[in-house]
């Protein structure tokens, strides 16, 4: 019984020791791309959006700050917003959206950042996503990233629509 106990209690100091301040982030850079769904879009497929060519100011960023890349220990999406450019729209028609960045010099190299399998039926004027907690700084050291979007819809698309992807993330430097 003693050495249970002991074991419990080694247990539980371990965990609470190991719980440290999270690191906040160097920068919170915020990235917005504007794109069309088009109103043709059936309820049955996945649909495919690539956005080329979106700067993400990685080395502007870091030079305020006076850092290079090789001080950088990762970089993190925070939070991704879909809103609409010119009318209001009811976004629930969307049942699953994704977000991947792919990497300019290698197309394979793809990474989630950010996912929403259901929309916020109490906010319908923009789809909020949640982030994957993924490390980005691999293509993110690029300059020049591309964006997947994936849309899966639960109705048809009220016509085309002209769509912003607002995303944010967090440079983390050397603690």
């Amino acid at each position: 019984m003693r050495n249970f106990i002991y074991f419990i209690s080694l247990g539980i100091f371990t965990s609470l020791s190991s719980c440290a301040d999270s690191a906040d982030p160097l920068a919170i850079v915020t990235v917005e791309r504007d794109f069309e769904i088009p109103g043709n879009l059936n309820t049955i497929e996945t649909h495919f959006f690539e956005l080329k060519n979106i700067p993400v100011l990685l080395d502007q960023n870091l030079s305020i700050y006076n850092r290079t890349q090789d001080d950088i220990v990762s970089i993190n999406p925070a939070d991704a917003t879909l809103t609409s450019t010119f009318n209001n729209i009811d976004w629930t028609f969307i049942q699953r959206i994704e977000v991947y960045a792919v990497s300019r010099l290698d197309n394979s190299n793809r990474l989630r950042m950010f996912q929403s399998n259901e929309p916020d039926f109490g906010n319908r004027d923009q789809l909020g996503m949640f982030n994957t907690f993924v490390d980005v700084k691999e293509i993110f050291n690029e300059g020049l990233i591309d964006l997947e979007v994936r849309i899966k819809t639960r109705a048809f698309v009220p016509g085309n629509i002209n769509a912003k992807l607002t995303f944010s993330y967090g440079i983390f430097d050397e603690i």
